[in-house]
């Protein structure tokens, strides 16, 4: 599912700089990424998502190398394939829930919101407790409620592989179980791997495999560790 060779990073006029020199996600596979502040965990979910491209290197997912891909066929790359769980929700407030849920259909090429897509909105809002927020804003929700509805728009259109930035910071233990549930229940039925930064440990039992990334600080500058190794966690190594 995902192939990387050679990663090099780096922010400009910044002293950042992330190398990974071979990392592999099979297919259908749930993987957990941790490590401390800074290690760049979330650049690296990024660059994985075309989101940042790669100073140089090799980034393969789904048999497309987004890595050299412009942007805009990136991003519907991301559309059509990837869900992306984003810390920040990143939620539209002149949208209602429903629209923010199925704000990629609006802007995705050839994405169409067929009964079966209105289905698996409907289950998504239900199991995320959410069914009677629907036609409400942003505004009018609070942080877990808002964290819940990026995580049901994420998943509705059943994509290749979901991406989730520390999904469950802002949620109690009854909600982050059903966001767990609703990963669970997708993976399931379709062969969708399954890639979550988080330092929560009580779903370590959820992973196959634990990704450790180990930050070193010299010099005030933070390099990523040049090889990343996974811990078992239920399941095959990376």
């Amino acid at each position: 599912m995902i192939r990387i060779r050679n990663l090099d990073f780096a922010y400009p006029d910044t002293r950042f700089r992330l190398r990974v020199k071979e990392l592999d996600f099979a297919e259908a596979k749930r993987y957990c990424l941790r490590g401390p502040s800074g290690s760049g965990k979330t650049t690296l979910i990024n660059i994985i998502a075309g989101i940042l491209k790669p100073t140089s290197g090799s980034v393969l997912v789904a048999g497309e190398e987004i890595s050299r891909s412009r942007d805009a066929l990136n991003r519907q790359f991301r559309l059509n394939k990837i869900g992306f769980i984003f810390q920040n929700f990143e939620l539209l407030d002149y949208l209602n829930v429903e629209q923010n849920i199925l704000l990629p259909f609006s802007i995705g090429w050839k994405m169409k919101v067929t009964p079966a897509v209105r289905e698996r909105l409907d289950a998504s809002l239900e199991q995320m407790g959410l069914s009677h927020k629907r036609r409400a804003h942003p505004r009018q929700l609070s942080q877990g409620e808002k964290q819940r509805v990026a995580i049901c728009r994420a998943v509705v259109n059943e994509p290749e592989l979901i991406i989730a930035d520390e999904p469950t910071a802002n949620l109690d233990e009854q909600n982050a179980r059903r966001v767990i549930d609703l990963i669970a229940g997708l993976l399931e039925k379709k062969k969708t791997t399954f890639l979550m930064v988080t330092h929560d440990r009580s779903f370590d039992d959820f992973f196959d495999a634990i990704i450790e990334m180990d930050a070193i600080i010299e010099m005030d500058t933070i390099v990523a560790a040049d090889s990343v190794t996974a811990a078992q966690g239920g399941g095959d190594d990376v």
